[in-house]
């Protein structure tokens, strides 16, 4: 029988409402069980692990109140945890992110920190620079991650899978032409007469996403 809360009624007896009495008893150790230690066990009460399904809205807070739910992603397009601040505040998908195409060494991605900042990361490949040149290197920010606002520190580094490339060599960002959808990058070769080699680009860009 399923959970009854008008059981029992004032004017129920005993002996006739027993059977839903016991009904609802029954009906409670169910929903105890699910996910959680049950009566009378050593951790009784406490959760085993968290189910939460999808909301299609986020939660109302109040003052000195936060919201902790399951939702879709919108950019990861699948379930995720998002924390929401007091008063209606922003909405956090603190698990929200990608693995790169393919891997690290071949593709694009970005991860939600907690406080809501964006990184993305990825790589680009370059060929070869000839010597006493720079060449720019345009990397597209839109690929995998959210649209950035704002853009924040750039780390890079320049690797050479193979032999090491001749010549002295230097790389550095162009914040001037840098903008959050696009990252703007000078690798340069500082010989005057020797072409590098082949490079591979890596990169992390932290920057702030539009968080409502």
């Amino acid at each position: 029988m399923a959970y009854n809360e008008n059981i029992p009624a004032s004017t129920d007896q005993l002996k006739v409402s027993q059977a839903d009495i016991l009904a609802n008893f029954q009906a409670l150790k169910t929903l105890i069980d699910v996910n959680h230690e049950t009566f009378g066990a050593a951790g009784e009460g406490k959760h085993k692990f968290l189910q939460m399904p999808r909301q299609l809205a986020a939660p109302t807070t109040a003052a000195d109140e936060a919201g902790f739910f399951g939702a879709r992603g919108a950019t990861s397009g699948v379930m995720e945890l998002f924390f929401r601040r007091e008063n209606d505040g922003i909405k956090i998908p603190f698990t929200s992110g990608t693995r790169p195409v393919a891997d690290l060494a071949n593709g694009q991605g970005y991860s939600y920190l907690g406080s809501g900042v964006c990184l993305l990361y990825g790589s680009a490949a370059v060929a070869s620079v000839p010597g006493g040149t720079k060449q720019l290197i345009s990397i597209d920010l839109t690929v995998a991650g959210p649209a950035l606002t704002f853009i924040g520190p750039v780390y890079t580094q320049a690797s050479f899978p193979g032999s090491p490339p001749v010549g002295n060599y230097s790389l550095s960002v162009d914040y001037s032409t840098t903008t959050a959808a696009s990252l703007k990058l000078y690798l340069a070769n500082e010989a005057a007469l020797t072409a590098t080699g082949a490079f591979k680009i890596f990169y992390f860009v932290i920057g702030a996403t539009n968080l409502t």
